[in-house]
């Protein structure tokens, strides 16, 4: 009948009997590995005790808990550093996480990054590329609160915000088009602008928000000409023109064509023109004033009115 001998390696045994070891404590100065599997039994606590002069380091200890196909499984209950081994880790939302072979991986999203030093033992968690801190606009710069940025509509613009999405839009009905009254034509802005242009009579300026049309048909062009702008041609702005012949007389040169129905006002102001004549006629004398190339002003203070009918001039 075989047996165990009584030894230092079976030191229960006894003859014939195969008994239950207990489990051991061996202190050693560098950690198991898996082929530590021989000569010990499950329950074996390895206690590592190293000292870097001129301090002996905290201790670290493991446990054998399983032996297989000649490999040992140790799993460490003390680091030296801490004391207590990590056993999870909690994030915002989702419950603790475990390690899986002792170890738990930490992984970056989107603009986050993580970086591993083994060497430290550290984790370095940063932002991947840029992230904008603030956000200018036309009118001024927004700068992020507690991590928010808050977005405000006003007036028919509004905003919303599902996921991550925020959506600015008109609210209520903004007009595309402007239709003119009476109606001679739609007016549709481009690029966002839309140009208001005067003409007729009419002046248009802007301030603010607000398009200010002015109409300029009771404005009469006031133009004073005396003997030494003489001969003055008559320009397209001109409506009242003012004569004075104190210093000589004065010809005045209609245009040989104008706007049909255009009309001028063309006034003796010193009441001179007895002696001192104003002479209207036209640029080279090519069109004729009630039937004459020429009408001549030679009564105190005399005025007249013109009126181009589409081929000459008449008094009225």
């Amino acid at each position: 009948m075989g047996g165990y001998r009584l030894d230092g390696r079976n030191p229960l045994a006894y003859m014939g009997v195969k008994p239950s070891q207990p489990p051991q404590l061996l202190v050693r100065n560098s950690a198991p590995t898996a082929n530590d599997v021989y000569n010990f039994v499950i329950g074996s606590l390895w206690v590592v005790q190293q000292k870097i002069n001129p301090v002996v380091q905290a201790p670290q200890v493991w446990i054998l808990v399983n032996k297989e196909q000649n490999q040992a499984v140790w799993i460490q209950l003390i680091s030296g550093s801490s004391g207590v081994l990590l056993e999870s880790l909690t994030g915002d939302s989702g419950g603790a996480v475990f390690p899986t072979s002792h170890n738990i991986n930490i992984i970056g999203t989107s603009n986050i990054s993580v970086v591993g030093n083994p060497g430290t033992s550290t984790l370095t968690i940063d932002t991947k590329g840029d992230i904008a801190t603030s956000y200018p606009t036309q009118s001024g710069t927004a700068v992020p609160s507690a991590g928010a940025l808050t977005i405000n509509g006003s007036g028919v613009i509004s905003t919303s915000g599902a996921g991550s999405t925020v959506t600015i839009a008109a609210s209520g009905a903004v007009a595309s088009s402007f239709i003119t009254n009476p109606a001679t034509g739609t007016a549709t802005p481009s690029s966002g602008i839309l140009t208001f242009a005067g003409a007729g009579g009419t002046v248009v300026s802007a301030a603010g928000s607000t398009v200010t049309i002015t109409s300029t048909d009771n404005v009469i062009t006031y133009t004073g000409v005396n003997h030494a702008a003489s001969a003055y041609t008559v320009l397209a702005a001109d409506d009242y023109i003012s004569c004075d012949v104190t210093a000589g007389v004065i010809s005045i040169l209609l245009p040989n064509t104008t706007t049909t129905g255009r009309t001028l006002v063309i006034k003796d102001k010193v009441g001179l023109a007895a002696t001192s004549n104003i002479t209207v006629t036209t640029v080279g004398g090519a069109v004729n004033i009630d039937g004459a190339t020429s009408f001549v002003m030679n009564t105190a203070y005399e005025a007249i009115n013109v009126i181009w009918n589409g081929s000459s001039y008449e008094i009225y």
